[in-house]
């Protein structure tokens, strides 16, 4: 069972932070989907070696949002959040433009919860 207390969200640097713990492995794609980049170069201030993923500071509010409206139904497990459709290359700008929309959508609706 995941909870949120097993994913830690820490600074790493002025321009970044990351998101670390064993349970991220169950909730990869959305981590992927919201900016976040895998790294296992990663160094703590001992100098060990660890993985995370790792975001731009400018994103912490929402990715704090995501994870919290992940982790609110009553059994603590995250829940499943609708994988965006992928922006497919095409000549045609208005499919171009309808991806990059459905895309902005599912950002929309992982802030404010309104997915099932």
């Amino acid at each position: 069972m995941s909870s949120m207390s097993s994913i830690k969200i820490l600074d790493y640097s002025d321009k970044s932070f990351v998101v670390s713990g064993e349970d991220t492995k169950l909730i990869k794609e959305n981590l992927r989907n919201i900016g976040g980049k895998w790294s296992s170069n990663l160094k703590d201030e001992n100098g060990n070696k660890y993985g995370a993923w790792v975001f731009s500071i400018k994103k912490k509010e929402e990715v704090e949002n995501v994870l919290n409206s992940m982790f609110t139904t009553p059994s603590t497990s995250p829940r499943k959040l609708l994988v965006p459709p992928k922006i497919k290359k095409k000549k045609n700008i208005f499919e171009d433009r309808m991806n990059i929309l459905e895309s902005r959508v599912y950002k929309l609706e992982c802030i404010i919860g309104t997915f099932n």
